[in-house]
């Protein structure tokens, strides 16, 4: 289109180089952008140990019932290390992808819809390799319910 207004002309390869060079720098950000993404998840899943003698793993999972489909909002993993008086956690956007047993790659959060608490248990284990020891579920009822408690 724009060849047609400057038939052949310098201005014309010039506004192409600069296109293709613009293209190439902006592929070579989302190759720097994911290699530095996954080269922090791979140091945030370093922290957390998977040796029960070096502490236990706790899955933390917020759930809500909306039209009666129930979902994990919420999804966290706390290390406990009793030896060095240390307790770490590690939020999972529920959004991420992971392969899900029997379902195949879906978001984190469709794991508990499919199989309940052991199946988005054993799906985080696995997306961590770390074992996951115990769980605690959480919904909004529970939690406007300890409100009310406490006053």
């Amino acid at each position: 289109m724009i060849e047609r207004y400057f038939k052949g002309s310098v201005r014309v390869k010039k506004i192409k180089r600069t296109l293709v060079v613009a293209g190439l720098m902006l592929a070579v950000f989302y190759v720097l952008k994911f290699v530095i993404s996954l080269s922090l998840l791979v140091h945030i899943i370093g922290i957390l140990p998977n040796n029960q003698s070096y502490g236990i793993n706790v899955l933390v999972v917020g759930t809500d019932n909306v039209d009666g489909s129930k979902r994990s909002d919420a999804i966290s993993v706390i290390h406990i290390n009793k030896d060095q008086t240390k307790v770490r956690a590690l939020s999972i956007p529920r959004d991420t992808r992971v392969n899900i047993e029997s379902v195949g790659v879906s978001k984190i959060n469709h794991a508990y819809a499919y199989g309940g608490v052991s199946l988005l248990r054993k799906t985080v284990s696995e997306f961590l390799s770390i074992p996951i020891h115990n769980h605690i579920v959480i919904n909004a009822d529970g939690i406007k319910t300890l409100i009310d408690e406490v006053g």
